[in-house]
């Protein structure tokens, strides 16, 4: 299975034996893995770029400066940003992707394939496409929300407000409960897009439901929201969710 990758560390590719399973089990199986959350990519980054370092000391100096980013909204975030050291971001062979011997590698016969090199390879091209909301990878996976999503971003970015909106309602449609899309949406409604009330409206069932408190103070203290920061409807939907998770006004 294929590790979530970021950029203080990117994990590898582990297979599991093959198990032999009668229908039964593989519908199971099937269902099992239905149920399961979508996994989406996330680097030290924002806005579509990947961030990157000339060394561990210069990356845990951004960290710990407190800049947003997309890695920020995750709920244990603040802890490990606490803990981080620069002996903790220094590439493990397991973490290390030789790119430039994928195609070395792929000028030999079938034969001398190296399989992991070239998985390892598609895992990373296909995250960072979904991080750098490359259109090509996302439309590959019409089905994936957040992809979409982050393909609206770059969408509204070069003037393309139409098609940047078919791509927020297709992935609100998809995915409504995936919170984390919802509050990326909002944030592309406002900037570069300007569309206030929208933005509201999708903001809304968000801190409804929000469980993190990480994800207000993030929205409290996100650019990407500045222009609704003082809006009375955001102030209520604010203040109602940190009612809601007990925190302090």
């Amino acid at each position: 299975m294929a590790a979530a990758c970021s950029d203080v560390g990117c994990g590898g590719w582990a297979s599991s034996p093959a198990v032999e399973l009668d229908e039964e089990e593989l519908d199971e199986e099937e269902a099992a893995a239905a149920a399961e959350p979508e996994e989406v990519p996330v680097f030290l980054g924002r806005a579509g770029r990947v961030y990157l370092f000339r060394s561990p000391e210069g990356l845990v100096d951004f960290v710990k400066s407190g800049a947003v980013h997309d890695l920020s909204q995750l709920d244990t975030w603040s802890e490990l940003a606490g803990k981080l050291s620069a002996d903790d971001v220094v590439p493990l062979p397991d973490d290390t992707y030789e790119l430039d011997l994928v195609v070395d590698n792929l000028r030999g016969s079938r034969e001398t394939w190296d399989a992991n090199l070239l998985i390892q390879a598609g895992e990373v091209a296909r995250d960072l496409g979904y991080a750098l909301r490359i259109e090509p990878v996302i439309a590959h996976d019409p089905t994936n929300g957040s992809a979409l999503a982050s393909g609206a971003k770059a969408l509204a970015v070069l003037g393309e407000s139409d098609r940047a909106r078919e791509w927020m309602q297709r992935a609100l449609l998809l995915d409504p409960d995936n919170l984390n899309m919802r509050y990326n949406v909002a944030c592309t409604l406002l900037r570069p897009m300007g569309e206030i009330d929208e933005a509201l409206d999708t903001l809304d069932p968000f801190f409804a439901k929000v469980t993190s408190t990480t994800w207000i103070w993030h929205a409290e203290a996100d650019p990407d929201l500045e222009e609704i920061h003082d809006n009375p409807r955001f102030k209520t939907m604010l203040e109602a969710a940190k009612q809601r998770l007990g925190m302090a006004a």
